[in-house]
């Protein structure tokens, strides 16, 4: 992130094929353990000022000790990190709460007033976190195209669904039909590996193509993916970065409606997004095909995201400058 600064990132669980996807890590520490994170934040702290950066994300404040626990521990690192001389930033983070206590809610708060940066990625978590705290773009925005052919319209249409909401096979099928009639191809994209298995009962009920993940490494799927979206006029999907690598490549993204506030929150201020219902009864397919992402707004979003980005840098260097 900045040059000279040495990075020791907490991976936990993640699997090496995830890890590996990010190019290399070579002056990086990856640290496994929680523990072995903790103890390298006080010893790096307590000798030089340190930059806390929080992922990007959702994150669930709900009530319950291990919950609590976690925050109480995340507000003193950050509290501690600070009267050490470092920061504590975060970009395109998201809060939700699931049944909180008044404990809970007081908690994230503190948390949050802890931030030297911080920028959500939706307005509903600031019925969270409350209104003090800045909204802005998915950080992923930033790799939007810098500029959108008006003319690119492919006939085809590719879909990416969550294991746990999507359409019934017969209904898909019969989309997939009247597709067919519209002379738009179709092609069934496996955003993640998990979803492998309702993509293939899709596929075999309505005869589309599957790019499934398989055994394949994340690197090589998301390879396979980006090339897939880049040859699709839309990407429809319930998945909310399935339709930012859709976007990224090019294609309008179009929100699956499954009942939930995640995908419109974090999209709709940023771009002019399409919905279709979970059923994909109804929809006009030729209409949508025939949609582009506005030039200008595509353009609006990638700069707010950069900026954000920018700022985010600009606070890890200031304490950098401040520490020499």
């Amino acid at each position: 992130m900045i040059e000279g600064v040495s990075l020791r990132v907490y991976v936990g669980d993640m699997p090496d094929s995830y890890i590996n996807a990010f190019g290399s890590l070579r002056d990086v520490m990856l640290l496994k353990s929680g523990l072995q994170f903790q103890l390298e934040l006080i010893r790096q702290a307590s000798r030089v000022p340190v930059l806390l950066a929080f992922a990007p994300g959702p994150q669930i404040v709900q009530r319950g000790l291990r919950s609590n626990a976690k925050l109480v521990l995340n507000t003193v690192n950050a509290r501690y990190v600070q009267r050490k001389g470092g920061a504590v930033v975060s970009a395109g983070r998201s809060f939700r709460h699931v049944d909180p206590s008044r404990t809970s809610l007081h908690l994230i708060r503190r948390f949050v007033k802890s931030f030297n940066f911080l920028s959500v990625r939706d307005r509903a978590s600031l019925l969270v976190v409350g209104s003090r705290v800045r909204v802005g773009p998915d950080l992923a925005f930033a790799g939007l195209p810098e500029t959108v052919d008006p003319s690119r319209v492919f006939r085809r249409i590719a879909f990416s669904f969550r294991y746990d909401f999507s359409p019934d096979p017969s209904q898909f099928a019969s989309a997939a039909r009247h597709l067919r009639e519209a002379d738009i191809d179709t092609v069934l994209v496996s955003q993640v590996g998990r979803d492998d298995e309702v993509h293939r009962m899709l596929s075999e009920a309505s005869g589309v193509r599957l790019v499934a993940w398989g055994d394949r490494g994340h690197a090589e799927q998301e390879h396979r993916v980006r090339s897939e979206y880049s040859t699709c006029s839309v990407v429809v999907s319930n998945r909310l970065h399935a339709l930012l690598l859709g976007a990224q490549a090019g294609a309008t993204p179009v929100i699956v409606s499954d009942g939930r506030d995640k995908l419109s929150e974090t999209l709709a201020p940023w771009l002019s997004l399409a919905q279709v219902p979970l059923s994909l009864d109804g929809v006009e397919w030729a209409d949508i095909v025939q949609a582009t992402i506005d030039k200008a707004e595509i353009a609006n979003s990638r700069r707010a995201a950069v900026d954000l980005r920018e700022s985010m840098v600009s606070v890890a260097a200031q304490m950098v400058r401040g520490s020499e």
